[in-house]
């Protein structure tokens, strides 16, 4: 976990992790938020573990479950919460904060709560779906991970190609460096199905990464659209980056001053 107290009354920010990339990918962005007067925070899902041999997966159910409690224990201390979801964590995002929005927890008698979903770079589906098909025939096959073992319990990494792919903006050398951090991740949770639409109670911001091979352009306009369509035309707030698949760590200052801009403008 990496976490920064607060130098404000402004809102608190939860950063949910995408796939097979644990805290360390995350905790200097939490840094830089930090700075920036913001209370933030980020913890590992229970879907990737760095122990495959010895672990049980776990998927999307288990990460939403997770971290809806980390973010109404903020909420039920009276704070404002922004949830800012990476990849795959933009599924967990999407369960996560349901039913924590600030409007539903007025309406209860309840102080704080979500008031924005800032989704960078993230999948989002359609309820009763899963990452597996909302991805399908949208995007190139992600060879980039493998079977960990026979079981295919767990994925890992192939460093070549995973470096090349998501990490696409950066020296090679350096992306590989990253893969070698990154954890084996639980196939299950892409086939688990999402259970909520937490878009339809809050507001949106979408960090566009112009150059993000994993989830193209394409694929992230059309989620975008879809989030747009589902909301009654109401229109999600875009913010372009000429970035890779993961400025957590490529573009750490830009990517924070994105999110705080997000959530200034919308305040």
């Amino acid at each position: 976990m990496a976490q920064g107290n607060p130098t404000s009354s402004k809102p608190a920010i939860v950063v949910i992790p995408g796939g097979a990339c644990p805290v360390v990918f995350y905790n200097d962005l939490v840094s830089s938020l930090t700075k920036d007067g913001y209370e933030a925070e980020t913890h590992n899902l229970r879907s990737y573990t760095d122990d495959p041999k010895n672990s049980e997966p776990q998927g999307l159910a288990e990460d939403a479950a997770y971290f809806h409690e980390k973010i109404e224990a903020l909420a039920d201390q009276g704070k404002d919460v922004v949830v800012v979801g990476h990849s795959y964590g933009g599924l967990v995002t999407t369960d996560a904060a349901h039913g924590l929005s600030k409007a539903e927890r007025e309406s209860a008698g309840k102080r704080g709560g979500v008031v924005r979903i800032i989704y960078l770079s993230c999948i989002v589906g359609a309820v009763g779906s899963t990452s597996a098909e909302t991805c399908a025939d949208r995007l190139p096959t992600f060879d980039f991970m493998e079977p960990f073992d026979e079981t295919g319990k767990f994925l890992k990494q192939n460093a070549e190609k995973s470096a090349h792919i998501v990490f696409s903006d950066m020296p090679l050398e350096e992306g590989k460096q990253w893969v070698s951090k990154m954890w084996c991740h639980s196939s299950r949770s892409f086939s688990d199905k999402i259970q909520h639409a937490a878009y339809l109670e809050n507001p949106v911001t979408w960090i566009f990464c112009t150059k993000d091979e994993v989830l193209l352009p394409s694929f992230q306009r059309g989620c975008i659209e879809f989030i747009e369509q589902e909301k009654k035309g109401e229109k999600v707030d875009v913010v372009e980056l000429e970035v890779g698949h993961c400025p957590n760590v490529s573009a750490i200052e830009l990517t924070a001053k994105t999110i705080v801009e997000a959530v200034e403008r919308n305040a």
